[in-house]
């Protein structure tokens, strides 16, 4: 990557799995679902169905939990051919429920690092991630990490369109931005293409739907942890 970064004048900062943890809690509900249903399928057999009635419902309803709930349920009314219980039911609605109730905290070093950076003065920090507006917004007030930010914006999905909209919003070019995020597909690719510049923090889990193929690029960086943003800006 280039270390010359003195330009820069927008951070793009994507939230799930790179300011706190997210899907270890979609995984713990999947887990359970697949308990749930193991009346009617095996476990991998579920997870697979599972995803492929999320993958269709997306350009319907979008992502984030509700989606996820939504999926669920349509999922084991499909494998247990309408026999599933209400009560069960009842218990897959209580496992999103469940997510939307976790805590939220900031991975080990994020509030100094985003202190730092928002004190310097030289950047606009924008905490932009995708999902559902209610749902993000929440986590990120209760994060406490709305005091070291200048804004959140939440997006139904993370693309170039998407990319030019928040740098022509900021009065930033897309070459004057830079994108930190895990996701190589949602956080680093669509800017690096419009000419910008991602730091990529992968985490330990990915919802299957990001996995992405991931390449080498002079305006890329991959980081082991989000304090390590700071060698580059």
């Amino acid at each position: 990557m280039n270390n010359n970064l003195e330009h820069i004048k927008l951070l793009a900062i994507d939230a799930d799995d790179t300011l706190w943890d997210n899907q270890t809690h979609f995984d713990t509900a999947q887990e359970k679902y697949c308990q749930l249903l193991r009346p009617w399928a095996d476990e991998q057999t579920v997870r697979d169905s599972l995803y492929k009635v999320e993958y269709r419902a997306m350009p319907l309803t979008g992502y984030g939990t509700k989606a996820f709930i939504l999926s669920m349920i349509e999922n084991a009314i499909a494998m247990t051919e309408n026999r599933i219980p209400a009560e069960t039911i009842q218990q897959i609605v209580d496992l999103g429920k469940d997510i939307l109730r976790m805590p939220v905290e900031p991975f080990p070093g994020v509030r100094e690092t985003l202190e730092q950076l928002y004190n310097c003065g030289q950047y606009t920090l924008i905490c932009f991630t995708k999902g559902d507006a209610i749902e993000q917004e929440a986590k990120f007030w209760e994060s406490g990490l709305s005091d070291v930010v200048d804004d959140i914006i939440v997006t139904s999905d993370k693309n170039e369109y998407e990319f030019r909209r928040l740098c022509l919003y900021h009065g930033a070019t897309p070459a004057e931005t830079v994108s930190i995020g895990n996701s190589f597909k949602a956080d680093i690719h669509p800017i690096v293409s419009l000419g910008g510049y991602g730091i990529h923090i992968p985490y330990k889990r990915m919802w299957q739907y990001e996995h992405t193929e991931e390449y080498q690029h002079p305006h890329v960086i991959q980081a082991q942890q989000f304090a390590d943003i700071l060698q580059w800006l």
